[in-house]
């Protein structure tokens, strides 16, 4: 494949962080943050398709704090169900190609098994609902599209569930968390290797991105223990009912199976296990510093 120009949006979170470290390797990549983009703004994104001229374009900006959104249901609205789709019909109009990155608090969480591309979606809070809006705007707005549903991000450059826990490890204190949130722990470098895999390629629509197989968050939390020994570490179940300060219901279960990747050959996600122990690993590495 040819060097392609790629834009992404959302810098400098974790997956737009580790998207700059692998695309960076093969493609002319640029990296936008809220300061350079607002994605709101049509007349802003216009002339930035216009001076870089992408190939295509990867919407990682979004409103995430799902407290927040709950919060805020309008900006959410205008932030993650408005503006992909102007950025969508903007990319039409340059013949850039648009991967979108979504969620899976699509869906209600009570399937009882991991959901697949084409399950009815019915987000149960305002995050999940401005999520589902953008969906909707991409597809119709841009026929070359890809929305790419992720689950429990963890990574670099941003505080997330597994450097709470191993820092928690790290400093001998309790950890509390939940029995009744469960999906897909998906290490964002896996996502962008995914994404590298998908660039160029003619399949469009939703592809589910998420680490194989599913756990709570207790589950994910003991499992960090086991490859972090620290068999002290106290691991206090709980439930969404006992934090009374998070608006927003979660729901209990949005596990993601990767049908469309397997059946289409080019699934690059790896088990979740396997992917949180090269974390850990890297964190380790990078604690230790340069020898």
């Amino acid at each position: 494949m040819r060097p392609l120009r790629v834009l992404v949006t959302g810098a400098p979170g974790m997956l737009a962080t580790a998207l700059r470290e692998r695309l960076g390797r093969e493609h002319l990549t640029a990296m936008t943050s809220r300061r350079d983009l607002d994605i709101t703004d049509s007349a802003a994104v216009r002339a930035m398709l216009s001076a870089f001229r992408p190939d295509t374009v990867i919407n990682c900006a979004a409103m995430s704090n799902v407290d927040a959104c709950e919060r805020d249901p309008e900006t959410a609205r205008r932030i993650n169900g408005e503006a992909p789709g102007l950025l969508a019909a903007l990319c039409a109009e340059h013949d850039a190609e648009l991967i979108h990155i979504s969620t899976d608090y699509v869906f209600e969480g009570t399937k009882g098994a991991p959901y697949v591309e084409d399950d009815p979606v019915q987000p149960v809070n305002h995050y999940g609902e401005s999520k589902l809006r953008g969906e909707e705007a991409v597809a119709s707005a841009v026929a070359r599209h890809k929305i790419l549903r992720v689950s429990m991000l963890y990574g670099v450059a941003r505080t997330n569930f597994a450097d709470f826990v191993a820092s928690c490890i790290e400093q001998g204190k309790p950890v509390k968390a939940v029995i009744d949130n469960a999906g897909s722990p998906t290490h964002c470098p896996d996502i962008a290797e995914q994404i590298a895999a998908l660039l160029g390629r003619p399949e469009t629509g939703i592809f589910h991105c998420a680490g194989l197989g599913g756990c709570s968050r207790l589950e994910f939390a003991e499992h960090i223990r086991a490859l972090w020994p620290a068999p002290g570490l106290v691991i206090e179940p709980v439930r969404q009912a006992d934090f009374p300060h998070m608006l927003a219901k979660r729901p209990e279960n949005t596990s993601l199976e990767c049908r469309r990747l397997r059946e289409a050959g080019i699934l690059r996600i790896k088990p979740w296990r396997d992917a949180l122990a090269d974390y850990l690993a890297d964190r380790g590495r990078r604690a230790r510093g340069p020898h």
